[in-house]
């Protein structure tokens, strides 16, 4: 389903009240495969922070998380987020697009937690334990992806800009939300067009608990 008309005024919440806001928010992932949804990733809303915990001991997978009922005009406005804790063990999702085979993420995971195709787009090993920030560029089907280690501190917002001249998605991240740097970019073929944003976590593997 393509998300409504893009929202007036733009999308905010800083997840204060314990309760979803069902003008804002539907469950659920965008980036990943819908057979995947599990209603059992826990996902509340407290001490300001929208928390998702993926099932523990899974194997299979288990996503959950928010998706916004309205497309945010990424031409106007730059969709971001705080991450004040990634998940161990599963992976962090922070994405826009506007379905399954069109759509550019951030990704927080460890070789464990990642997808086999994603892994091999990135040539990680079983081995490689540890945290890498991912951006993932979904167009019609077609995977890429770049990878640097996380750093919790230096990543710890994570934004999309649209920048008109060449018609491109940046992908931005800052230690402060004031100062960004530009991590990696994609050209686009077509006019950017409102898309949906995706906060959600979930593992094909054993997880433990992120917050955002």
């Amino acid at each position: 389903l393509q998300p409504s008309p893009t929202p007036t005024p733009p999308l905010d919440d800083d997840f204060n009240n314990p309760q979803r806001d069902p003008d804002k928010f539907n469950y659920g992932s965008l980036s990943t495969d819908p057979t995947g949804f599990d209603q059992r990733v826990s996902v509340q809303q407290q001490n300001g922070h929208l928390e998702i915990k993926p099932v523990a001991d899974a194997f299979g997978t288990h996503y959950n998380g928010y998706t916004t009922v309205s497309a945010v005009d990424v031409s106007a406005h730059s969709p971001s987020v705080e991450v004040v804790q990634a998940a161990s063990g599963a992976q962090t999702i922070y994405s826009l697009g506007s379905d399954l085979n069109n759509n550019f993420g951030f990704m927080v995971a460890s070789a464990g937690s990642m997808p086999a195709a994603l892994k091999r787009k990135l040539a990680i090993t079983p081995a490689d334990a540890a945290l890498l920030l991912i951006f993932q560029i979904r167009l019609n089907g077609q995977l890429t992806a770049l990878s640097l280690p996380y750093d919790p501190v230096a990543h710890r917002y994570w934004r999309f800009r649209h920048d008109p001249l060449p018609n491109a998605i940046l992908f931005e991240t800052s230690a402060d939300n004031l100062a960004w740097t530009v991590r990696h970019s994609v050209v686009l073929q077509k006019a950017v067009t409102p898309m949906a944003v995706e906060l959600s976590s979930g593992t094909s593997t054993t997880s433990s608990s992120p917050g955002m």
